[in-house]
């Protein structure tokens, strides 16, 4: 069987990985991309935001058999990916057992020439075995912390910097 929960996240990306300022593609918007600099700053700037929303994550047990928690924890993906230049969509699961997969997209990644960035927001913890969320120092403890709320959180920021900085709505 499948896990849970899937996320994908797609968008298009024609720009090199050395060549800052970030162009969009072809046939995008002809506003002015920004810098590398602008970016990373953007980036920098949603830390704070980061580690709020991989807390309010980790908190909710998203267990793959857990379908209520897995159906929060996709209304809470859903709140946080609700950035300029993306559109959601909610697939239900096969089987009627899993949680619901959920695909965020730019409008130019039904071209199918673009990146995919996938992680799925279910656990292997039943409820009662593994919850709660707390930090030591710059670390973090809890479900999902490492694999895979922390690496969702992770593409949240990124794409997040992107909407911020009008780059996200030209892919």
């Amino acid at each position: 069987g499948g896990r849970g929960g899937a996320l994908a996240v797609g968008f298009e990306y024609s720009g090199g990985m050395h060549e800052p300022p970030v162009s969009p593609p072809a046939g995008a918007s002809d506003r002015s991309a920004p810098s590398l600099q602008t970016l990373l700053s953007a980036v920098d700037s949603l830390g704070g935001m980061q580690q709020t929303w991989l807390q309010r994550w980790v908190e909710v047990n998203s267990f793959s058999r857990n379908r209520a928690g897995c159906a929060q924890m996709g209304a809470l993906l859903a709140e946080a990916f609700q950035l300029t230049g993306l559109e959601a969509r909610e697939i239900a699961a096969a089987d009627g057992a899993l949680g619901s997969h959920w695909l965020f997209a730019t409008k130019t990644f039904a071209r199918g020439d673009g990146i995919v960035l996938i992680g799925h927001h279910d656990t292997v913890f039943p409820a009662g075995t593994f919850e709660g969320f707390r930090t030591d120092g710059e670390r973090a403890f809890g479900p999902g912390v490492l694999d895979m709320k922390g690496g969702l959180s992770v593409i949240w920021r990124v794409l997040a910097a992107a909407a911020a900085t009008g780059t996200l709505a030209s892919w």
